[in-house]
């Protein structure tokens, strides 16, 4: 958990950091600001190893010390789930097993007076099997897949904007009410914290990936600085060097200098089979942190 502007770490992935007699093509980077907020509720973790790898970030709601316990439980929760079950035979059973249990852990969490917290969080995550891509989605935060000149984000926002968008286009809201209730639009509709979630994302089939394809997985604090076509271009910018892309991106936001500036965190994957290695200066760690 990244709690200072000065504390936030940038890695790089590299098969040889994990282990010497394996050689899977993904190379990771992760980056983070805190923004113009109070604390950092944003949380996120990757791990990597032989023929597998996972990638989460959750955005944690629920007043300071709330959304930070949220988002915290939540990967910690989906990370110690994912290595007690690997390998995973049905890649959405696990999911959704997993997004109930981050959910009950949130739900469960206490003050000190020993009242519900009322805390929350959304959530995306990946999971990549060799050559295949697994996803799944709770609340607002996004993964995009990039491949060559195409973009396409595979997780909806579960807002209120969903819902009327819904009603709207089976002729039950009409334009002058969907313009009026969509002032209340990004409001969530579905996080883990809620009890009972009915609303996922969750990849039935897995996505077929193909050598240069790049994913990124962010909080909102990314999109909603930053359009898609600017996203888009910083990382086409900056080629196959995840690192610069986390770079460009939270330097990118840095640079608005928005006043109101939402904590952002984003994680970004590159499948590259026998590609060229771009090797960033400095240190290099190891974390364990439908597209048709």
């Amino acid at each position: 958990m990244y709690k200072q502007q000065d504390e936030i770490r940038t890695v790089q992935i590299y098969q040889e950091d994990v282990s010497n007699s394996c050689n899977y093509p993904l190379y990771i980077a992760s980056h983070c600001t805190q923004g113009q907020r109070k604390s950092q509720q944003d949380n996120s973790r990757y791990s990597i190893e032989y023929d597998h790898a996972f990638a989460i970030v959750c955005d944690g709601m629920g007043g300071m010390q709330g959304g930070e316990k949220a988002s915290e439980i939540a990967v910690s929760k989906f990370e110690d789930f994912y290595h007690d079950e690997t390998p995973i035979a049905d890649k959405a059973a696990f999911f959704r097993h997993a997004i109930k249990i981050m959910d009950r852990a949130i739900c469960g969490l206490r003050n000190e007076a020993g009242k519900p917290l009322g805390a929350g969080s959304t959530m995306v995550a990946v999971i990549i099997e060799k050559d295949k891509l697994y996803w799944t989605g709770v609340g607002d935060s996004k993964i995009y897949i990039l491949r060559g000149e195409d973009m396409i984000c595979v997780t909806r926002e579960h807002n209120y904007r969903l819902m009327i968008s819904q009603y709207y286009e089976e002729g039950s809201m009409t334009a002058e009410e969907y313009v009026e209730e969509d002032k209340r639009g990004d409001a969530l509709i579905s996080y883990l914290g809620m009890g009972q979630i009915k609303m996922m994302d969750v990849t039935e089939k897995p996505f077929q990936l193909e050598a240069g394809d790049i994913i990124m997985l962010c909080s909102d604090g990314i999109y909603k600085t930053l359009s898609e076509e600017t996203l888009k271009t910083l990382i086409r910018d900056a080629g196959s060097n995840m690192e610069a892309v986390a770079c460009n991106i939270i330097d990118c936001i840095n640079q608005a200098d928005n006043p109101t500036q939402d904590n952002a965190t984003l994680i970004a994957i590159i499948y590259q089979p026998d590609g060229d290695r771009v090797n960033p200066e400095g240190e290099q760690n190891y974390e364990s942190t439908e597209m048709q």
